[in-house]
């Protein structure tokens, strides 16, 4: 998880120092949000945290503020911290930045640099076939936010990199939701071949027009699973509501006829 630190803390492609308990701890809990082992709305609590690591407050709360700046946590006054939820319009916000930020990157980068592009775009498009046959969804999407990371580098224009950078934790938790199907991995996938074919035949424009066109597609197939999830969550309740329902309508139906 050294890219996710290495984009939490702002360090870019440079090694990492020893880290202190708070940039330590928020890296931690970034990658586990991230990867939805700590589920949105859920609490974290501060005490817990400084008693099981043997820490002070000040470190936990210094994590937690970095992890606010990312909108990974929220924390609500007397109440503490809890990991912050999906939204809708959150979605479709970050995709529609990130479109227009990477459509730039990618085709600054493909005019500037494109024999390290290509080969980066190759080595990348490896790791994300080896993830693709492990059935990883995990695994996919980590390939796929380290391989925008090492295309950021490519970048030289620091201020539009530094703003990818800092979505890019953002992005990688709503883009996993979409790959959570085989389809959502394939449809990735072969845009990535696409944006290789545009690279290797020196066709910047082009590149930077498929890479628009996956981020859109990322964007719905998020927005797909996002739903999809809303709904499941929702469906029962909804369902024993309307039982509930029918079986009072039948209590009222039954001691009218009683009455009678």
């Amino acid at each position: 998880m050294r890219d996710v630190q290495r984009v939490l803390l702002r360090r870019g492609g440079h090694d990492l120092p020893s880290l202190s308990i708070a940039e330590q701890l928020a890296a931690r809990l970034a990658g586990m949000i991230a990867l939805d082992r700590l589920k949105p709305g859920q609490r974290i609590l501060e005490e817990e945290i400084c008693a099981v690591l043997g820490v002070s407050r000040a470190p936990v709360r210094e994590a937690f503020r970095m992890l606010e700046r990312d909108r990974l946590l929220v924390v609500v006054p007397r109440k503490g911290a809890q990991v912050s939820g999906y939204n809708d319009t959150e979605l479709h916000d970050i995709f529609e930045v990130r479109a227009s930020l990477m459509t730039a990157l990618y085709e600054a980068a493909a005019r500037a640099h494109p024999e390290e592009l290509e080969r980066e775009l190759a080595a990348g498009v490896a790791e994300l076939e080896a993830a693709k046959n492990a059935g990883s969804r995990d695994d996919y999407a980590l390939a796929s936010f380290r391989l925008t990371i090492r295309i950021r580098s490519l970048c030289d224009n620091h201020l539009l990199s530094d703003i990818v950078q800092s979505l890019a934790l953002q992005t990688l938790r709503y883009s996993r939701l979409g790959f959570g199907t085989p389809q959502g991995i394939a449809r990735s996938l072969r845009d990535w071949h696409a944006v290789v074919r545009a690279v290797r035949r020196r066709e910047p424009e082009k590149a930077a027009e498929i890479i628009r066109r996956r981020i859109e597609g990322s964007r719905d197939a998020a927005l797909d699973a996002l739903r999809a999830e809303q709904t499941a969550r929702a469906g029962p309740s909804i369902e024993i509501g309307h039982e509930q329902k029918q079986s009072s309508a039948s209590r009222r139906s039954a001691e009218t006829q009683r009455n009678r």
